[in-house]
This record gives structure tokens, sequence and C-alpha cells, in this order.
């Protein structure tokens, strides 16, 4: 088994945080913090919560007793432009917002049975910005939804007869959603974005071409995380720990910009098991991962996840350009002649991801 020498192990999280909760968001302005809803233990009641990751201290910022609802198989996404935290589930929906700490039963239409009420459990969702749109696409086991941040809509696109408890991405090289895997799968499925803000037509299509490196029993089992233009998948050991069927732990690397996996040499820490997560903030490029069940936080930096092979890929496919465009400045006069060697150093400190 590869070493786990990346892995920086952090402070357990605080018992009184729920162990049962929706992938944990970080926090709009304040980063050192994540954003979470979760339904009630022996040491807390169910509710809203606000958990610095760096001093690990935690506050309850409303329970769901104030709010007049408990959520189940809930999904909590966060729109960034009007600093509102949303919450749906299986025919319930809360709007929270982050700036007055004001929480309601309702979609931003004041809408309790609306679309994202009936979105389904153990939904996903994917935030999308581009110079013309800033939309939230849901997906749950029952519909894919699409919420316009602008002009704060809530549109219902299509029914989810794809695939149960999916993972959702995005890939901002093709413009493109993405279902990675699911329970029982290892089907990859894409819907194109065309970045415009009036777009009405969704259509998902099967990538016959790409699979996942695995198939999982239980889509709890395994995260997934954008970076750039490469998506993270980390594999965490099977929550039945009498499941028969292999148990993975170990991280892939898709390169959106050939669409191709590379296993990193490294796995995920031990102390990591089932219903884990990975979450990366917007400042930083260290990735935490989340184990609520045992309590286990390990902190790690995108970079060095990965492979030398994905690291020579990213240099064939940059050197040339790099190269050519010294050259040609060169060739006009607008620079003087730069030595070989420093023009070897300058190709090792392009960013490799975008």
């Amino acid at each position: 088994m590869a070493k786990n020498k990346p892995f920086q192990k952090l402070q357990q999280i605080p018992q009184h945080l729920p162990p049962y909760t929706p992938k944990p968001i970080f926090h709009p302005t304040d980063q050192k913090c994540v954003i979470m809803s979760s339904n009630a233990n022996e040491y807390t009641q169910s509710g809203i919560f606000k958990h610095n990751l760096e001093n690990n201290e935690s506050k309850l910022l409303v329970t769901y007793d104030a709010i007049g609802e408990e959520m189940e198989a809930h999904a909590q996404f966060i729109d960034t432009k009007n600093n509102k935290l949303y919450i749906c589930g299986d025919g319930s929906f809360i709007t929270y917002n982050l700036n007055n700490n004001e929480a309601k039963l309702g979609d931003i239409n004041d809408n309790y049975n609306g679309e994202l009420a009936n979105v389904g459990g153990f939904a996903k969702a994917v935030h999308i910005r581009s110079p013309e749109i800033d939309e939230i696409h849901i997906l749950g086991t029952y519909q894919h939804c699409k919420l316009n941040c602008n002009q704060q809509t809530i549109t219902a696109i299509c029914s989810n007869d794809y695939i149960y408890c999916a993972k959702l991405s995005y890939n901002p090289i093709s413009k493109q959603l993405m279902i990675l895997g699911g329970d029982e799968s290892d089907r990859i499925w894409t819907c194109h974005i065309d970045g415009k803000s009036n777009q009405t037509k969704y259509e998902w299509t099967l990538n016959n071409k790409l699979k996942m490196s695995h198939c999982i029993t239980d889509e709890r089992d395994y995260d997934v995380l954008l970076f750039g233009d490469i998506i993270f998948v980390f594999y965490f050991k099977a929550i039945d720990k009498n499941d028969y069927k292999k148990k993975y732990d170990d991280i892939w690397c898709l390169d959106l910009l050939s669409t191709t996996w590379y296993k990193s040499k490294y796995n995920v820490p031990s102390e990591i098991g089932g219903e884990s997560y990975a979450i990366k903030s917007g400042v930083s490029d260290d990735i935490h991962l989340l184990d609520f069940q045992n309590r286990a936080h390990f902190k790690v930096n995108s970079y060095d996840l990965l492979s030398k092979p994905f690291l020579k890929s990213r240099r064939d496919h940059y050197n040339p350009l790099i190269m050519g465009y010294m050259k040609q400045q060169e060739n006009d006069n607008l620079i003087p002649n730069i030595p070989f060697v420093l023009k070897q150093l300058i190709l090792n400190y392009y960013p490799i991801i975008q």
C-alpha cells in the first residue's frame, strides 16, 4: 500500500457535531469555516452549524425546531451571489440567509412545495459561473433543477432517469455537467451547458468512452472534487464492514484536458472510512478529508496528489506552447534572446492547472 506521507492529521472533529450531514460547504465570506446542516445526535440539537476548520470550534446557528421542519436525506448548497444557504430534502425546503441569520421554510419564491422541494433525496449541486450565467444545478433522485442566481428563479429541467445517488461535477473545458458513478454504477453521463442565460434544452448523454475507476456499491464510499481543470476522486473504505466486495482507498485524478485517468501514488489515510467528504476552499490548494463517523480530519495539498505521468502529460501539452510563445517574442524583438537553461526554468514554474 502506498504511504500517506503528504496527509496532515488534524484535530478530531468535535463530538457535538452530528455524524450524519450532507457535504459541508465553505462559508462564502469566511473561508476558514464550513456550513453544515444535520439531524440531532446524543450531543446536540439538529440544525445548521458553522464550524471553523482551523480552531475546531463550532456554532449552532439555528435549530430545525426553530424553523419548524426536520430534514431527512437532504442536500445543501450556497448561492454565493445572494449569500443564501438552501437545504432541500425529500419534499421539504429551507432557505437560510447568511447575512442576517434568518431561516424560513420555502424556496426563493416562498414556495414550500416548489421544484426544489420535489428534487428528491440525496441531491448534489454544482455552481456554474461565467460572464453570462450564474446558476446552480441540482440533481436529486427524481429531478434535475436549475436555480438562476441572477434572476432568482427555479426551473425544473428534466426527470432523473439516469442514475441513483450520483456524484455531480462540472467540466469547465468542455462546458459540461458530469454525473460520475453512483450506487452500483461506474458510468459517466454528461450534459452540455452553453453558457447563455436563456438555455432551455438540456440533454444527458452516456459517455461510452470513459468510466469510473471502480464500480461502488454505495455512493457514500467515494467523493469527487473539482480542482481547476482536473477532478479528484477519493475512494473510502466501505461503510458496511461485512461488505463482501473489495474495499477501495485509492485516489484518482481525471485530466479534463485529455479525459484521461491518472492514479495517485498515495492512498486515503486508513482512519478515513465510508461516508466521508473531500472539500476545498477558494483561497487555498489544500484539500480537507472529513469523516464525521470516525471523527477524523486530514489535510493535503492538491499538487502533492498528482502523479508523475499526469505531470509529464501536462508538461508535454504546455511546453511547446510556452516555448513557441517565447520564440515568437524573440523574433519580434519584444524580448532579448533567452538562454535555453533559463527557458527550462520558466517551464518548470509555469502553472500546470488552469
